[in-house]
C-alpha cells in the first residue's frame, strides 16, 4: 500500500536479472534533496572502486533522482554533485552476486553565505526521530525549533527553521540556521521512547560555510544514550561534538 502520493517506490522482480552480467551486482537507489526530500535529477554519481579501478563507472540519476547500475565487487568512493549542491562523498562496499535495491543518498542545496545546515538521518527501526535546536543569538534572541515550532523568528528576521517532521523512518530532517552569532545546542530524541536509539543510532550533517565536506557525527556506541541524544554545541560558527547522553534523559530539550 502506497500511502503517500511523494513516496519513491521500487519494484523488485526476483526473475528479471537471470541474464544479468555474472558475479556483478545490481547497486540501485535514489538521490535526495536534503530540505524536501524529493528526488534529484541528473545528479553525475561518480564510483571510484578502492581495489581495482577497471570496476570504476560514472552514471547520472533519472528525472525522479533514481538510479542502477551493476558493478563489480568492490568498495566504492561515491561522489555525488548536482549543479546548485554541495557535492557529497560515501563509501559503499558491493559483494559479488548480490543485489543492492532503494539505497538512499541525500545531498544538501549550497548554503547562504552565513548560515549552517544540519541533517538528520537514520533507518527504518526508528519510525519517528526528532531534531531539536536551540540556544541564543548575540543580539539577545532566543533560538528554539523542533517539530512543534518549525521556524524561530528574531528581532532581523528568520533565525532556523525545520522544513519537515518525518514520522515514517530515515529522513531527512534538515534544520537550516540563519544567524551563526550565537550558541547554540543540537540533540536527536526518539519521539516513541523506545530505548533503543542508541542501538539502531543515527547519522547528523553538520554543514558549515567555508568547510569542503560536511561534519559527520554518528552516535557512540558507548555514549549511554536511550531516548535523547545531545549531538554538539555550535559556538559562533565553532563545532564541538559531545556525542552523549544528557544529564536527565527523562527531560527532552527545552521541556523545562
Amino acid at each position: 500500500t502506497i500511502s503517500s502520493s511523494t513516496a519513491w517506490n521500487e519494484i523488485i522482480l526476483t526473475n528479471a536479472n537471470k541474464n544479468r552480467t555474472a558475479k556483478k551486482s545490481v547497486f540501485s537507489g535514489i538521490v535526495l534533496n536534503a530540505m524536501t526530500s524529493e528526488g534529484v535529477e541528473a545528479a553525475n554519481i561518480s564510483l571510484e572502486a578502492q581495489g581495482d579501478s577497471s570496476h570504476s563507472a560514472n552514471i547520472k540519476t533519472e528525472m525522479d533522482g533514481s538510479f542502477s547500475i551493476e558493478l563489480e565487487a568492490d568498495t566504492y568512493n561515491i561522489t555525488i554533485s548536482a549543479e546548485n549542491y554541495e557535492e557529497e562523498t560515501f563509501e559503499f562496499t558491493i559483494e559479488e552476486n548480490s543485489n543492492y535495491s532503494g539505497e538512499q543518498f541525500t545531498i544538501s542545496p549550497e548554503l547562504a553565505a552565513g548560515s549552517a545546515r544540519i541533517v538528520l538521518e537514520w533507518n527504518a527501526q526508528h519510525q519517528d526521530l526528532d531534531s531539536y535546536l536551540w540556544g541564543n543569538t548575540d543580539k539577545g534572541d532566543d533560538l528554539y525549533v523542533n517539530f512543534r515550532k518549525r521556524t524561530c523568528e528574531g528581532r532581523d528576521g528568520l533565525l532556523a527553521e525545520l522544513d519537515v517532521d518525518d514520522t515514517n523512518g530515515y529522513g531527512p530532517e534538515t534544520i537550516t540556521l540563519n544567524d551563526l552569532n550565537g550558541v547554540y545546542t543540537y540533540s536527536v530524541v526518539d519521539y516513541r521512547t523506545t530505548g533503543t536509539l542508541q542501538q539502531y543510532g543515527a547519522t547528523v550533517k553538520v554543514y558549515l560555510p567555508g568547510k569542503s565536506a560536511p561534519t559527520v557525527i554518528t552516535l557512540d556506541p558507548n555514549a549511554g544514550v536511550e531516548n535523547v541524544w545531545e549531538v554538539f554545541e555550535l559556538d559562533h560558527g565553532e563545532l564541538k561534538i559531545l556525542n552523549r547522553a544528557p544529564a536527565e534523559e527523562n527531560l527532552r530539550p527545552g521541556s523545562k
